[in-house]
């Protein structure tokens, strides 16, 4: 079984010497995408080009997801090889020289050697990337669809209401108090109504997390195992099984963590820069500990992950 706090506690030390290279595509990632939303924020949700830009924020996430976390898969591969040599085993990653993106950077040494597995892993895994994106995207989206149509059967959906606090919330700070004055001076009506669908969507919200939560190992799986999307999806719900309480706990700590970054980051905008960079380095930390967990459990069920010449001299993965 794997030991979830031992492997977070090898994250931060895999990281703590490869930060700035880990971190430097995550905010050209950010600052690219903050460009784009800044360009169609007041565009309508019935426009198409607010579906342009979905779907293009799509698909740079797709390819963003497919290059980091490629460099996330050689830092692991290369942590989990050198302490098995160091044990004396007899694992070695045999590296295949018709695929760029599965051979360690030459400089690894060197952290910024891994910026050269970023493109590879983009041309290698973009379109399983992009299909596993739209899964989830799909999966949050009916998750919602749902929860409005039932909105929708029972109280109804509030539109006066949520267009005089959106009017207020334009406002900014000095929309705060009168915000507040609306929302008392409702009819006790509307504010059932209004407590009521806040329920509903966070319950949404919860169940997005929850369908994320479950599946969190699929893109690990999916470049350890070389399987496809919906196999690595399939296979991300027994891994959490294996070990759920820990997990969960783990789960528990790390998103309360991140709510209370989120909640401390709108007191200051100081603060809230700095709340910013520690919820990346978090992230980063996470995106390490699910690779390194999916190589603990092969190592343990399958004595390693290892790459083996079969009959014909093409290299196959065990």
């Amino acid at each position: 079984m794997s030991q979830p706090l031992k492997l977070m506690r090898e994250s931060f030390s895999l990281l703590w010497g490869r930060l700035s290279v880990l971190l430097f595509p995550v905010v050209v990632f950010l600052l690219v995408v903050d460009v784009i939303r800044s360009r169609v924020m007041f565009v309508s949700a019935v426009d198409w080009r607010w579906f342009l830009v979905l779907g293009i924020l799509l698909l740079l996430k797709a390819a963003f997801a497919a290059g980091w976390f490629n460099m996330v898969y050689e830092v692991t591969a290369q942590s989990r090889s050198q302490r098995k040599q160091g044990e004396g085993d007899s694992f070695q990653r045999i590296t295949d020289t018709s695929s760029s993106s599965s051979a360690f950077p030459d400089a690894m040494n060197d952290s910024f050697g891994l910026l050269k597995s970023f493109f590879p892993g983009v041309g290698d895994y973009f379109l399983p990337m992009a299909l596993g994106i739209l899964l989830t995207t799909g999966v949050v989206f009916l998750i919602f669809w749902l929860i409005q149509q039932d909105v929708q059967n029972t109280i109804g959906y509030p539109h006066a209401i949520f267009e005089r606090l959106s009017e207020l919330l334009a406002e900014g700070p000095e929309g705060q108090e009168e915000m507040q004055t609306y929302i008392n001076t409702m009819s006790l009506t509307d504010q059932e109504r209004l407590s009521l669908f806040l329920e509903k969507q966070l319950l949404g919200v919860f169940g997005s997390l929850v369908f994320v939560f479950l599946t969190m190992f699929w893109i690990p799986i999916l470049m350890i195992r070389r399987v496809n999307v919906f196999s690595a999806y399939g296979q991300s719900l027994r891994f959490f099984f294996r070990d759920p309480i820990r997990l969960a706990l783990l789960g528990l700590a790390y998103g309360g963590s991140f709510f209370s970054l989120m909640f401390l980051a709108l007191l200051n905008p100081l603060l809230g820069i700095v709340c910013l960079f520690l919820m990346i380095f978090m992230g980063i930390t996470i995106g390490i500990f699910l690779f390194l967990y999916v190589f603990d459990v092969d190592d343990k069920e399958r004595g390693g992950i290892a790459l083996h010449k079969d009959s014909s001299g093409e290299e196959e993965r065990h």
